[in-house]
């Protein structure tokens, strides 16, 4: 991921970050904490074994909502998504 999506993440509170001087640094288990509650797009894609077309058309009908991306933060890059909503996604498509 480029820094610029990272600092995205870190100003609207889904990264937690410590600045030291000009340099942010992210622990490893605040990196841990992230990946597992949240996922990205391709990750998302994966786990509900659809492309990304699809999963932007669930966005559109607001099947599943982002909790960072481009319908909801101006200028975002990469779409976060909750695992618990890919996962419930998941199963209820499943079943």
């Amino acid at each position: 991921l480029k820094e610029t999506v990272l600092k995205k993440w870190i100003a609207v509170g889904l990264l937690a970050a410590q600045r030291r001087r000009k340099a942010w640094s992210v622990t490893a288990a605040e990196v841990e904490r992230f990946r597992a509650t949240y996922c990205l797009a391709p990750e998302a894609c994966t786990l509900l074994n659809v492309g990304r077309s699809t999963l932007a058309r669930w966005e559109v009908q607001r099947q599943i909502v982002p909790v960072y991306g481009r319908r909801t933060h101006p200028g975002a890059g990469a779409s976060v998504f909750l695992r618990s909503d890919v996962c419930r996604l998941a199963v209820r498509d499943a079943g």
